[in-house]
């Protein structure tokens, strides 16, 4: 290597440094920005519903308690306005906690704060992951312009839905590409700590984590397993210390305290909950759950075992599958599917194709939105659930494009002139 190229590659990588620094801070005023206005528009009192939850789960683990307790969740939450019979609809007396409980430590660090000053650091967190989300994006799918993933992130109705209801969806999503980002910088160890923590909505992520597993051993990425498994193992160490049954607590939880779709299934987005709006049960439900999500799973797995798979379609397929295999999930959870979105208009879609995918998943929504809300019968508990199950259409769609990008016939294209037989 020359003298000039030496000379030449620390001012390279210091300005690509600066810049990265530059942008981190321009995304945090603006995220600081957007929050001070939004603490001005918004309902505080109705906004960020699912805060109270993760509130009460740092509030109890503080006090060495079990944040699946079910008498101190109700305690703590009526303390902070809790009503059942406007917030729980009548038949929750609290909002349970059904994440693993390293989810309830990091909530810990809120409770100096006080209740209203955690809430609006929340907000502030999840408008900057918002941002993060959509500045990483830039760096993992490159066959786009660079300001549509920084636009099309927080435009996206369901990206302001789960920012609005305080989801964790947007810190799982954050976290999604995060782990993409570290794993084709080849930071491994970085990875394998980042993968440990999408262990916070298994619900969203064990397919994808089954997918990335099986093509980590096949690429004999050791550093990102180790990593992984090393920091999942002190994760439940300390879980296991402070709480030895946290592990059959939280497995108990949703069926001490059944999630809503068990009782207004059409609330819910997946293929499981879809066939059971529409009104099946036993044999008849499960044969045709199983029929979509084994293969769904299946494909998962030869993906992620099959030599030199592209890590992008791997994410793509891995994030759209949760919702034809996961027994639960809500239109809230859609933002982790702009990652099969941008996968397919970077290359996999003609530009026309792909513009109206872009266009129609952004703009159809909000009409959505504004529709079911005319429909909405206040008299009725779950009335301001109704019909969302409709919003399936936009896994549906994106699965149904992703099966019609990768057939046989498109992935061949036309044969160039020099190419061998």
């Amino acid at each position: 290597m020359s003298r000039s190229a030496l000379a030449i590659g620390p001012d390279l990588s210091f300005a690509k440094t600066e810049t990265r620094g530059r942008s981190l801070v321009f995304l945090t005023v603006l995220a600081a920005f957007l929050v001070w206005g939004g603490c001005r528009v918004l309902s505080w009192d109705r906004a960020f519903p699912d805060f109270i939850c993760y509130w009460s789960a740092g509030k109890i683990v503080a006090a060495g308690a079990s944040p699946y307790d079910v008498d101190w969740q109700t305690r703590i939450q009526h303390e902070y306005g809790w009503d059942k019979a406007t917030d729980g609809f009548g038949v929750y007396d609290f909002l349970p906690f059904y994440y693993p409980p390293w989810f309830a430590w990091f909530w810990v660090v809120f409770l100096p704060l006080g209740y209203t000053g955690a809430k609006i650091a929340w907000f502030f967190v999840n408008v900057e992951l918002t941002l993060l989300t959509g500045h990483l994006l830039t760096q993992t799918v490159r066959g786009v312009p660079r300001w549509l993933p920084l636009w099309l992130v927080p435009c996206f109705l369901f990206s302001l839905t789960a920012v609005l209801l305080a989801q964790t969806t947007t810190l799982v999503f954050f976290l999604m590409v995060l782990t993409w980002y570290l794993l084709e910088q080849r930071q491994d160890r970085a990875a394998g700590v980042a993968l440990a923590w999408l262990t916070l909505k298994p619900q969203l992520t064990a397919v994808l984590l089954l997918g990335l597993l099986l093509w980590l051993i096949r690429q004999r990425r050791w550093a990102v397993l180790g990593a992984f498994g090393l920091t999942l193992s002190v994760l439940c160490l300390i879980s296991t210390l402070l709480e030895p049954s946290w592990l059959f607590q939280m497995l108990q939880a949703p069926r001490v305290t059944p999630s809503p779709t068990e009782h207004y299934p059409w609330i819910g987005n997946t293929w499981f909950l879809l066939l059971r709006t529409v009104g099946l049960q036993g044999w008849g439900l499960n044969v045709l759950y199983l029929a979509i999500a084994l293969p769904t799973v299946l494909a998962i797995v030869v993906m992620g075992w099959r030599p030199g798979y592209p890590l992008s379609r791997l994410f793509a397929a891995g994030t759209l599958a949760a919702f034809f295999v996961a027994p639960y999930a809500r239109h809230y959870d859609f933002p982790i599917l702009l990652i099969p979105l941008l996968v397919l208009v970077d290359g996999r879609l003609a530009k026309p194709a792909g513009v109206a995918l872009l266009v129609g998943l952004l703009a159809i929504p909000y009409g959505q939105v504004v529709f079911l809300g005319q429909l909405r019968d206040a008299s009725d508990p779950s009335g301001k659930f109704l019909f969302e199950a409709t919003y399936f259409w936009v896994p549906l769609l994106l699965a149904v494009v992703c099966c019609l990008a990768a057939s046989p016939r498109r992935a061949r294209g036309p044969r160039s002139p020099g190419a061998r037989g």
